[in-house]
């Protein structure tokens, strides 16, 4: 098949990071009627390799397409901050104009912690990494890794809503581990493809961490959450608004009265 024979997609699993996004991905890749590639493309959030490879490069991501109605991919970079997502939004909106966008979200900072796994994983980070205290410290690996501001999801979907309005799915992890057929039907339908389907894989989150990664560094205590979460309260304040869901279930409870007071760097990262 010629390149130009190939599709462009008509959906896109934005992100976030470390937020089941494979797991999403590989259930739509089962129904019959979708195609997804099986690796992260990354094409929009890397507009040199945009300018260099052009329409036709990214057509030739999607070999081994078959006639299905339903083309994605999944590249949680596309809402990473360091990658500025207003750009990359308008630069989805430009090549795919009619595209609907599905992102997942999860309580912030167990997805920081699962960065961290992953980033020990990856060789980026030590394995005795503790993450409070990169973060008390204002390491500077937090804001370089995204640590924190992948979690800030409402600043990053802002520009992706502005633009796609419903054409931009919010869906939360917290009901893939209550309910996860109900998470794949809503994605199913956003997308527009035939319900009906039940893929194999729906009851178990694919590619965690939490095992595979020999991590030595502190957990996190309750009273480190509470003083992590700060961090994320206004934001996921502005998600609720934003999607219109309570996330009361994220919130730990509130920080011991002196925290502010221990933690200079978390304090300034608040501007208090």
């Amino acid at each position: 098949m010629n390149n130009g024979d190939l599709p462009l997609p008509n959906f896109l699993i934005i992100g976030a990071e470390r937020c089941a996004t494979r797991w999403l991905r590989a259930n739509l890749e089962e129904h019959p009627d979708v195609f997804t590639p099986s690796a992260a493309l990354s094409f929009f959030s890397n507009h040199k390799r945009m300018r260099t490879r052009g329409s036709k490069g990214y057509r030739q991501q999607f070999q081994g397409w078959s006639g299905e109605a339903f083309v994605g991919e999944s590249s949680p970079s596309y809402l990473l901050p360091g990658n500025d997502p207003r750009s990359v939004a308008r630069r989805i909106d430009a090549a795919l104009p009619n595209v609907k966008l599905i992102a997942l979200v999860r309580d912030p900072v167990d997805r920081m912690h699962s960065a961290l796994l992953h980033h020990i994983k990856r060789g980026r980070l030590p394995a005795d990494a503790d993450l409070f205290a990169m973060v008390a410290a204002g390491d500077p690996d937090v804001e370089d890794l995204g640590l924190v501001g992948a979690g800030r999801y409402t600043a990053n979907l802002f520009p992706y809503h502005s633009i796609f309005r419903d054409r931009l799915l919010v869906l939360v992890v917290d009901d893939i581990r209550t309910d996860p057929g109900s998470v794949y039907d809503a994605a199913v339908r956003h997308i527009g493809a035939p319900a009906g389907f039940e893929p194999s894989r729906l009851e178990r989150v694919l590619f965690s961490n939490r095992r595979s990664v020999r991590a030595t560094g502190s957990r996190l205590t309750a009273e480190q959450r509470r003083i992590l979460h700060m961090l994320f309260r206004g934001d996921v304040e502005e998600l609720e608004a934003l999607i219109g869901r309570d996330l009361t279930a994220w919130d730990p409870g509130p920080p011991p009265s002196d925290w502010a007071d221990q933690l200079p760097a978390i304090r300034d990262a608040l501007r208090i």
